[in-house]
């Protein structure tokens, strides 16, 4: 990993590396659906709460204001890859089934 302010949530070349996977696996027929999975809630707290995490926890989570253009970003990203069927991110202290869409 290598930390870029001015992508956050994934760097350039992790970004890169990411969309050529995906690209590849994209291709590959033997490849029915990919499983992408986050060490951090991509879109669980609203950018009310998370603005709260980071006052009280001084933690920056993905749906921060500072952040969800990022985090779009990324969800674009892996929603412009038809073999991505789940995306699980998460830590131990929270959980929710989301189902996200564009407004």
């Amino acid at each position: 990993f290598n930390y870029e302010d001015s992508s956050p949530i994934l760097g350039t070349t992790q970004e890169a590396v990411l969309s050529q996977t995906l690209n590849q696996w994209s291709a590959d027929a033997t490849v029915q659906s990919v499983v992408v999975v986050a060490a951090v809630p991509l879109m669980f707290q609203t950018p009310f709460w998370a603005r709260i995490a980071l006052l009280v926890d001084g933690e920056t989570y993905p749906s921060h204001p500072s952040l969800s253009p990022h985090t779009e970003h990324l969800l674009d990203l892996l929603h412009s890859h038809p073999k991505v069927s789940l995306i699980v991110g998460g830590d131990l202290h929270h959980f929710g089934n989301l189902e996200l869409c564009r407004t």
